[in-house]
């Protein structure tokens, strides 16, 4: 019987890495809000340097920008920064989709049809938490079934940088609904390996989400604006 290869641990800074990243893809940190080495350190109880690195490698990846005074802060994201944003998704997620149809297989789509009714149960639960974490797994499980885990991470990596807006809309009902009626039509594409439908279920969802997170970023510039003094 073969040995098998032992499973290495997560170097510190890693750790310090995916800590930070679910933080930011979750909201827990506002727009503008200011980062810092020894904070970081100190919440998390480890020394500065894996917190240097791992901010270092969050503001490569583009979701934190380095401040003039030292430390790092969530982007504040503006219209142009969308749309860029989206231009993007369009050419990757639906491809992405497409192949995912292509390649399927029965773990990935009861694993996409289990994430749906999850989410479902956390609409009539309230539970916004279980249901950003579904939705992640239902994406999660689309495009690893895609086969390409460099469009897989790119598409993830994309989609990180308008985790904060995207989260805040997730607490309307009437938005929850609709993605989960977009996900549905994503899922029996793929579930009949149609590339051509789960492509078009995906860029459908996009111009939806796009639509949805365009408004909310529009409602938190205008919240955030200094009231004006006359």
């Amino acid at each position: 019987m073969p040995i098998e290869a032992l499973q290495r641990p997560l170097s510190l800074r890693q750790q310090v890495y995916e800590r930070l990243r679910t933080a930011l893809r979750a909201g827990e940190y506002r727009p503008n809000q200011r980062l810092t080495e020894i904070g970081i350190a100190d919440a998390l109880g480890v020394s500065r340097t894996p917190v240097r690195e791992a901010l270092g490698l969050l503001s490569r990846e583009g979701l934190l920008s380095p401040m003039p005074h030292g430390g790092f802060k969530v982007p504040d994201l503006q219209v142009d920064d969308l749309n860029d944003i989206f231009e993007l998704r369009y050419l990757l997620e639906p491809y992405a989709a497409g192949l995912a149809a292509r390649n399927a297989y029965h773990e990935g789509v009861t694993g996409m049809h289990v994430a749906i009714q999850t989410e479902k149960q956390c609409l009539i639960d309230s539970d916004n938490i279980a249901f950003v974490q579904a939705s992640q797994d239902f994406r999660n499980r689309l495009f690893s079934m895609a086969g390409n885990r460099r469009l897989a991470s790119a598409i993830s990596q994309i989609e990180g940088h308008v985790q904060f807006i995207r989260t805040e809309t997730f607490d309307d009902w009437k938005t929850r609904t609709v993605l989960i009626a977009s996900q549905e039509r994503i899922l029996e594409g793929v579930r009949l390996r149609s590339a051509e439908e789960a492509a078009k279920a995906m860029r459908a969802l996009l111009t939806t989400t796009k639509n949805t997170l365009l408004a909310a970023l529009q409602q938190y510039n205008a919240d955030a604006a200094p009231e004006a003094h006359f």
